[in-house]
Formats: C-alpha cells, sequence, structure tokens
C-alpha cells in the first residue's frame, strides 16, 4: 500500500513550511506496511496540513504519535486508493498498519 503526504503551509502565521519530500520517513524508498505500527510521516513543526494517500490495494489504520499508536481497529482508516486530509495534526509524526494481515506499500510525501 502507498501513502502519499502532501504537507502545506499558511502564511498567516508567517512560517516557513519544509520543501517537498519523497517518503521523508524512509530515505526516499517505499514503506511497507503490515501487522506492525511503522511510521510514515515523521514530526514537522511547521507543518500546516498534509494529505496521506493510500495507493495500495489494502486499507491502513494511521493515527498520530499524540494519540498512541494503530492498530488494525484503532486509528484513522485509509481505504485502499483514497486520501486522509490532515490539518495541523501534520505536525506530529504519523505511523500506520495494515487493517489486514497482508502487507502493502506504501509511498509518503510533503509539500509545502
Amino acid at each position: 500500500m502507498v501513502l502519499l503526504l502532501i504537507v502545506t503551509c499558511s502564511s498567516v502565521y508567517a512560517q516557513v513550511c519544509p520543501i517537498a519530500e519523497i517518503n521523508p520517513s524512509n530515505n526516499k524508498a517505499e514503506i511497507i506496511i503490515s501487522t506492525a505500527a511503522i511510521e510514515v510521516l515523521n514530526a514537522e513543526p511547521r507543518a500546516c496540513s498534509a494529505v496521506i494517500q493510500n495507493t495500495g490495494n489494502e486499507d491502513v489504520m494511521c493515527l498520530p504519535s499524540n494519540q498512541g499508536n494503530p492498530t488494525a481497529s484503532v486509528g484513522f482508516r485509509v481505504t485502499a486508493s483514497k486520501p486522509l486530509n490532515l490539518g495541523y495534526s501534520a505536525r506530529f509524526q504519523w505511523k500506520c498498519i495494515a487493517v489486514s494481515l497482508d502487507s502493502t506499500v506504501t509511498t509518503a510525501r510533503e509539500r509545502q
């Protein structure tokens, strides 16, 4: 399953948003999501929004670090081929876990 993260910033706070990155949590490589929670987005205090895009064939559950770790039944469900739009919670580290026993590939992207 692939997750696509897009991070944007508001000029209201005169912040400088991070430069666009592909899979910042995995050295730009695809992220394998399985039955153990794994980081898909690292913490970025300048982030204003993000999108987690699941481009795989299996659903995943995702949670920001300030709410604990996701499980197969706890978290925000990101359905296969669908996005999860984040607001300021994009500033936290995010982890995801596969809903089924099948592992899947994810991609995470951030942008200003």
